[in-house]
């Protein structure tokens, strides 16, 4: 499993690094689906001021989308936002730390989210690996309630990793 992790973070480090490159020019793109990538370079400007409560309203495809265009900003706030919502469930001191240890690393490290960078994004997948690992190994977590944390900007409805389904993509 530790492999899956590490190609999930490679993997998603690499598509936010390589979909956010392209944002210098007109040739921005955002999702590999046209229908999608054309609407989001589209409501830009309500994108821009879009909320995590307004982003939990689309589906995934739509949703990983919007946050690659989502500002540095709100990215951080989308984060900070989940880190706080996943606090409000009733955790153990111990998890409570561990989840806190997350918020504190997004918080501490804005640059992430504003420069993409290799090197950038191996801090986050180093990060995330070692919280990962460490909320596995001392707190007795498995993978469904890792990725609810900290891979899925889906709501989290509970201590098991339960997430509140995103709304069904609509032709």
């Amino acid at each position: 499993m530790v492999r899956f992790f590490s190609y999930f973070f490679a993997v998603m480090a690499l598509l936010t690094l390589s979909l956010k490159s392209y944002g210098q020019d007109n040739k921005t793109v955002y999702s590999c689906d046209p229908e999608i990538n054309e609407w989001v370079k589209a409501n830009l400007d309500k994108i821009h001021k879009m909320s995590r409560t307004e982003w939990l309203l689309l589906d995934e495809m739509k949703g990983r989308a919007v946050f690659a265009a989502f500002t540095a900003q709100q990215q951080q706030d989308f984060w900070q936002t989940k880190i706080k919502e996943v606090l409000a469930l009733d955790w153990k001191t111990e998890e409570r730390t561990h989840i806190q240890k997350l918020g504190n690393f997004f918080k501490e490290h804005f640059f992430i989210f504003s420069n993409h960078s290799p090197e950038s994004e191996k801090v986050l997948v180093d990060f995330c690996m070692k919280w990962a690992s460490e909320a596995k190994e001392q707190l007795g977590w498995d993978d469904k309630i890792v990725y609810a944390i900290v891979m899925s900007g889906a709501k989290v409805l509970d201590t098991k990793g339960n997430l509140e389904p995103l709304p069904q993509r609509s032709k």
